[in-house]
């Protein structure tokens, strides 16, 4: 009885805890640690070398521990203070995302199935169906190597927790007040801002690992008071709404914000590069004056790459014409300069005199948004045979989601660096995403003659086609 017991325990185990797994959870808890430690190892080790070789040594190793503490919770939204009082609160993109890649990373490994090893030992026991000492015969569900779900409630909650420990032991050291270094502004709200940006990535990665997590459940399995009626459920008298119909419509809604949010931001990566170009010269006097020193020219060299995406979206906002705040509004159309704009050398590629290639970038970007929204969108349209009602409406969503996704690329790349003049620097949220959703709903009548035009490439050439006008066969397309 006892052996029958013990056979019958795993089984029964992982019928009774389904829901939650301690085991899970504790792997999540060492992964989000180890997350949130690899992130910050990769901060702090160029951190360190910088202090090896510069000749402030005098500050010690921890000074650097904690400017490395402090540099960390910047990159997730956290404010400092200058040693003046003054905010810094302008996080740097590149770091954010070295960051958080390994929490995403580790979320997504330990989210993800698992092969039960006990499973795989008892294979080496069994013959033909029967273990050594002649028990029953094991379940179907039970067979070597099965992969089994890893428990993605229980990992993404060890893993936040895991993640946001380190995270209290970094914001413990940050606060620390140094003599003529930065620190925490509040506490409480870095670690509450970390842990909003943490909880997210984690959660993606978890849906990455687990794949089946997060899905919506099918129409048959909602109760019949909120189901939600389909479209060929739907009364004759909304046929209008039917139009809109268009299978797999979200997926390339989704795929096409995708592709606009990429075109604008490689569009604003490309006109700071032309920018820089045009004024290398000035860029390169201002950092031999500001870092005399090899170490100095290197931290600052460190500075501007890490700061290179944050340029590239205000690059974008100035492309789609409401621009960036810096002590001014710098935009296309206004010839607002800034009074005295801070001494960095990413800074002397602001398009204020701008040349030929400056503006004819800035004319392409928003048109290359539209393009690639409707590119995506028409060609969409026409492998499934939409409507083209149903393709309006797809390719208004996709704009709607390029609109937001500048937006929060604006939110994420602006903040305060001083006071007065600077203490709100950067893109609007507001305004980016209006002129982006502009500029994208371009795309709705693009994606109209996109489809228009395979549609009419793909068709069978026949004689009487060949010969009736142009309105004729618009006519006989399928609307």
């Amino acid at each position: 009885m006892a052996f029958l017991m013990e056979r019958l325990r795993p089984a029964a185990v992982r019928q009774i805890g389904a829901g939650t797994n301690p085991a899970a959870a504790r792997a999540g808890l060492l992964a989000g640690a180890a997350a949130a430690g690899l992130g910050f190892a990769g901060l702090a080790v160029p951190l360190f070398l910088l202090w090896v070789v510069t000749p402030y040594v005098q500050v010690g190793p921890g000074g650097a521990l904690h400017l490395a503490a402090c540099v960390w919770l910047l990159a997730q939204g956290a404010e400092l203070l200058r040693p003046d009082g003054a905010p810094l609160a302008v996080p740097p993109l590149l770091v954010t995302a070295l960051v958080l890649l390994p929490l995403h990373r580790f979320a997504a490994r330990t989210g993800g199935p698992r092969t039960d090893v006990a499973a795989v030992d008892d294979e080496w026991d069994e013959f033909d169906g029967f273990d050594d000492f002649g028990g029953i015969e094991d379940e179907p569900g039970d067979e070597p190597g099965e992969r089994e779900s890893g428990h993605p409630g229980s990992a993404l909650l060890g893993v936040v927790a895991g993640y946001l420990l380190v995270t209290l032991v970094i914001v413990v050291a940050a606060a620390a007040d140094t003599p003529g270094g930065l620190r925490a502004a509040d506490p409480l709200d870095a670690f509450g801002r970390t842990a909003l940006l943490a909880l997210p990535v984690a959660a993606l990665g978890v849906h990455r690992g687990a794949g089946a997590w997060l899905r919506l459940p099918t129409r048959a399995q909602l109760p019949a008071w909120v189901r939600v009626p389909t479209w060929a459920t739907l009364p004759s008298r909304w046929s209008a709404v039917r139009l809109l119909h268009a299978p797999g419509g979200p997926a390339v809604a989704l795929r096409a914000a995708l592709g606009g949010g990429a075109a604008l931001l490689g569009g604003g990566a490309a006109l700071l590069a032309a920018s820089m170009l045009l004024h290398f010269g000035a860029a390169g006097t201002l950092a031999a004056q500001t870092a005399p020193d090899l170490a100095g020219r290197l931290a600052l060299l460190l500075l501007c790459v890490a700061l290179l995406p944050n340029g590239a979206v205000w690059a974008a906002a100035y492309a789609l014409g409401p621009g960036f705040a810096l002590g001014g509004r710098l935009a296309p159309l206004t010839d607002a300069v800034p009074s005295a704009p801070p001494a960095f050398p990413l800074l002397t590629a602001l398009p204020t005199a701008g040349g030929g290639l400056v503006t004819l970038l800035v004319l392409t970007v928003p048109v290359v948004v539209g393009a690639v929204v409707s590119g995506c969108v028409g060609r969409a349209a026409e492998r499934l045979g939409w409507r083209a009602m149903a393709t309006a409406g797809v390719a208004l969503g996709a704009a709607i989601g390029t609109a937001a996704l500048a937006a929060l690329c604006a939110a994420a790349s602006g903040g305060s660096l001083g006071t007065r003049a600077l203490a709100a620097v950067g893109p609007s949220p507001w305004w980016t995403g209006l002129a982006a959703l502009c500029w994208a709903a371009a795309g709705v009548p693009g994606a109209l003659l996109v489809r228009l035009l395979l549609s009419r490439r793909s068709a069978p050439a026949t004689a009487e086609a060949s010969a009736s006008p142009w309105w004729r066969s618009w006519r006989r397309q399928p609307w």
